[in-house]
Order: C-alpha cells, then sequence, then structure tokens
C-alpha cells in the first residue's frame, strides 16, 4: 500500500511540474515566471536532480528537473596507442567519480610537410586539384597527398564593360593569367560619398525658412535635408565662414586667422578656423571679414565681404608647391602644401634610375599618387594589380610613385630585394626606397602599409588613405581594386581639382 501512495504522489507531483499554466486564487491562468533558481537536488554525471524557484507573478515555490551532467572523461592510458593509419584504444577516468571507460581514438592521419615530397604526379590546375607523392615524417610511408586546386587569376580588361557607380554594380571582362579562361565578372557598387558641409539650396531671409542638404560627390544624390529658421533682426545668428579651395575641398588645417569688421570699420573681433571653418553670432547685417594669418604655401585675398543675405561665405585659398627643402619638424596633413621634394627611383623591368622631383611631376601631370608599402606587407601586394590597372589607363595624368618602407615591417630590405619584387609584381611606375623617412612626416594614425597619398596640381595634399583602399573581402577582386583606384585618379584628374 506505500509503495502504491508513493507511486501517486510521484505521478501527482510529475503532473504539476509539467504544467506550465495555473489557477490563481483569483481564478486567472498564466505561465510562471521564475527569475533565480537555486538547487535543491544536485545532479550526478548519470542521475538528473531538482531546482525550484517562486513564481514572480504569484508568489507559488515552483521545482522543476535539473538534467544529469554526463561524463567528464579524462584520458587515463593507451591500451593500443593510435597510429598514421590504425585507430588506438584508451583507458578514460570521470573527473567527477570513479566511473572508468575504454573508447576507440581515431588514427592520427599522415604528417605531410613540402620538404618530404618525393614525387609531384601532377600539378593543380586553376580548377583541378594536382597531386603528389610525399613521405610521412612520422611513419616514413610514401602516401599520395592532393594539391588544391589554385583557382582562377583573373586579369581585367582596361575599360569596364559597365562601370560601377553609388547604386548599381559595374561588369568587367577578365581572363586568367594561368589558363586564359574568359569570364564577365561583377565589381561591386561604390556606394555614396556624402560631402562633409551643407548645400544652402535656399537661403533664409526675414520672411522665409530656407533650406539645406547633403549632396554625395559621385551622383548628385541628396541626404539629410535641414530647415534652415528664418532670420530675426533683432537677434544674432550664425554666420559661417569655410576656408576653401578651388576644388571646394574645405581647408583643415591650424592657423587661419581672421578678424570681423562692421561696415563702418569697427573691429568687433578675432577668431581662428577650427577645422577649416569659422562661425560668429552677429546681428543681420553686412561685415568685413580679414585675413590675418594663413598656412605655409597658401595665399588669399585679404578682405572679404559677409551679408546676411548668403551666411555661409567661401574664403577662397590658393596653393603652391613650396620650393625650398623641408624642416626637421615638417609633417603633412590632408590640405598641407608639399615641398618640392626629390625621389631617387631604382631601375626596374619598366623603367631606369632617375631622380624625380615633385615640381617637375607636376609640370607633366595633373598629379602625383605616393603609395607607401613594404615588401613583407600581404595588403600591398593584395592592391598593387589593381593600382597597377589604374595606373594603365591614367599614366598620362598620373606620376605614380611606389615609396618602399626599407624596414617597415621589422626587417631590412636591400634594393635588389625591392627591384625583384617590383618586377615580380610587373610594377611599370617609378619605384623608390624611403631612405628619408618620408612616410612619418604624414600625420595620420599609421597602424600599417600600404598608405595612398595624392598630391593635386597646386601641390597640396588633397588625400591621405592609411590602410588597404579595398574591402578585405574584395582582397581578390582585381577588377574592384581597379575600379577604386581609377574612381581616385579619376575624381583628382577632373574639374574642380585639376585647372590649369
Amino acid at each position: 500500500m506505500k509503495r502504491v501512495f508513493t507511486a501517486l504522489l510521484a505521478a501527482v507531483m510529475g503532473i504539476s511540474m509539467c504544467l506550465p499554466m495555473v489557477a490563481c486564487a483569483d481564478g486567472e491562468d498564466h505561465e510562471h515566471e521564475v527569475t533565480s533558481w537555486t538547487v535543491t537536488v544536485a545532479p550526478t554525471c548519470t542521475q538528473a536532480g531538482t531546482e525550484s524557484g517562486v513564481c514572480t507573478v504569484c508568489g507559488k515555490e515552483i521545482s522543476r528537473e535539473k538534467a544529469a551532467l554526463g561524463h567528464d572523461w579524462q584520458h587515463v592510458s593507451y591500451n593500443t596507442e593510435p597510429t598514421c593509419e590504425a585507430e588506438g584504444e584508451e583507458k578514460v577516468r570521470c573527473s567527477r567519480g570513479d566511473a572508468e571507460d575504454v573508447r576507440t581514438v581515431p588514427a592520427t592521419g599522415h604528417t605531410l610537410s613540402d620538404r618530404n615530397i618525393v614525387k609531384l604526379e601532377r600539378p593543380a590546375s586553376c580548377t583541378e586539384n594536382g597531386l603528389r607523392i610525399v613521405r610521412c615524417s612520422v611513419c616514413n610511408k610514401e602516401v599520395e597527398d592532393a594539391i588544391p586546386a589554385l583557382g582562377h587569376a583573373w586579369k581585367n580588361d582596361e575599360v569596364n564593360l559597365t562601370e560601377p557607380t553609388c547604386t548599381q554594380e559595374g561588369t568587367v571582362h577578365a581572363t586568367c593569367s594561368r589558363c586564359g579562361a574568359e569570364e564577365v565578372r561583377s565589381v561591386p557598387a561604390l556606394g555614396h560619398d556624402w560631402e562633409l558641409f551643407y548645400t544652402i539650396e535656399t537661403p533664409a531671409d526675414f520672411e522665409h525658412d530656407g533650406l539645406k542638404y547633403q549632396t554625395c560627390s559621385r551622383c548628385d544624390e541628396r541626404t539629410n535635408e535641414t530647415v534652415i529658421p528664418k532670420l530675426n533682426p533683432n537677434e544674432p545668428t550664425q554666420y559661417q565662414f569655410r576656408a576653401v579651395r578651388a576644388s571646394g575641398d574645405v581647408v583643415k588645417l591650424a592657423g587661419i586667422g581672421y578678424e570681423i569688421f562692421s561696415e563702418d570699420g569697427v573691429s568687433l573681433g578675432k577668431g581662428d578656423f577650427r577645422n577649416g571653418t569659422a562661425t560668429a553670432a552677429l546681428k543681420p547685417a553686412t561685415y568685413k571679414l580679414k585675413l590675418t594669418s594663413l598656412p605655409k604655401g597658401y595665399t588669399a585675398e585679404s578682405e572679404y565681404t559677409v551679408s546676411w543675405e548668403n551666411l555661409v561665405s567661401d574664403i577662397r585659398l590658393t596653393a603652391k608647391l613650396v620650393m625650398e627643402q623641408p624642416e626637421a619638424s615638417t609633417s603633412y596633413a590632408v590640405g598641407s602644401v608639399m615641398n618640392d621634394l626629390t625621389f631617387d627611383t631604382i631601375k626596374t623591368n619598366a623603367r631606369e634610375a632617375e631622380s624625380v622631383t615633385l615640381a617637375g611631376l607636376l609640370a607633366t601631370h595633373k598629379i602625383v599618387v605616393l603609395n607607401f608599402w613594404d615588401t613583407s606587407c600581404s595588403f600591398c601586394e593584395y592592391e598593387f594589380p589593381g593600382l597597377e590597372g589604374a595606373y594603365e589607363r591614367y599614366r598620362n595624368d598620373v606620376a605614380l610613385i611606389a615609396v618602399d618602407d626599407p624596414d617597415g615591417m621589422g626587417s631590412e630590405e636591400s634594393e635588389s630585394e625591392v627591384r625583384a619584387y617590383a618586377n615580380r609584381m610587373q610594377m611599370t611606375f617609378y619605384v623608390s626606397i624611403d631612405k628619408a623617412g618620408l612616410a612619418e612626416r604624414f600625420s595620420v594614425p599609421t597602424t600599417g602599409y600600404p598608405m595612398t597619398v595624392v598630391i593635386d596640381c597646386e601641390g597640396a595634399v588633397s588625400y591621405i588613405h592609411d590602410g588597404a583602399l579595398v574591402n578585405p573581402s574584395n582582397y581578390n577582386d582585381v577588377a574592384y581594386s581597379t575600379a577604386r583606384f581609377s574612381e581616385l585618379f579619376e575624381k583628382y584628374t577632373s574639374a574642380p581639382y585639376f585647372h590649369a
């Protein structure tokens, strides 16, 4: 009778533990919600335990099963040790008790390395695996080993079948340099390049709100349309001044100072441009702004008229290459005017060694591009095919110098090593060795190579990109890499960046 009662009690408890819905005193059914569980019976390796908690809805104590842990087997010894080809047998013991077992251990497999190749039966091709005979370094048995297919090494034609845009993929015809296979391949969309500063579509006046927005530099798509509140003649409003070049780029350099005067010549205060812009809270009227200082290499008109009719005034700066050699403390950022540097290039299969200057290169080309790299840099190697492809299209307008860091990755490189690398990568542009540490003069938080610098037609730094220009997922896509560099070259060799 006692056994029957116990069985019935267990059955009732089991049913109560499984029911997700219960009726409370107020008659409403609900699903129990427990935020904290306490172990009441600890589980073992083979037996389940229990845990309990209090329902936060009805206050009832709830119990549930806590699953068995399972054995935690630890190796004790081998009955039979596995070999390269045969399984073994091991004795194991559970770390939580005295339970023991015997388990099968998989064969270790042969240990193969390139040093122990006996014979090459069949080389791998782009699409087919190869086969080699290799001696195992453990058992000395000669075994067959598959060589994975190489995959195609695509080389793109000079002209895309369809140029990529901000939102649409492009296409390019490609030929494998190993097997001659041909394919039309897609080039990823470039994505929008939103301008940092707003374009004012309609300026605000005393009766009407204005409107401003940001545009894409590539396709004129607009975003972030913003209302400009109408002016109040009795309250100050924000006048904005932007130090810009003929290209429209804002000069974000320190050293641009100004002073504001009323129409009758009274000074209203001095200030400095920060990040290329300056603001002043003034009542809507007409004022004079005079420049008091400029960064090295720049000239500009000394006085400007600013009016409430256009609250954003562009202060036009013109750059000119600094013909003197840089001082020890000279550094360059985007917007800095370069000194007339000399580059001693090395002899390669494509070019003879010579000394070139920035002034000389800018006299015959629209821009100069410096690509800082190192022979140990894998990202640099990914980029060079695309860089070469873009250079082939723009070589009449772009002077490109690949500037190697002889100890950039911790190991010194000789000129012969740099030459061998350049010839292997089939570089047709200038190659130079950075013996003077020029890369360190560019004020970017350099984490490694490559680094790309564009020097525009006036001798100013228009662009610095630290790191690979291509996305990690597209490192091996030469079409994409070529398109990215082509876009860069096209931008800075065209108006408004290039002007005779």
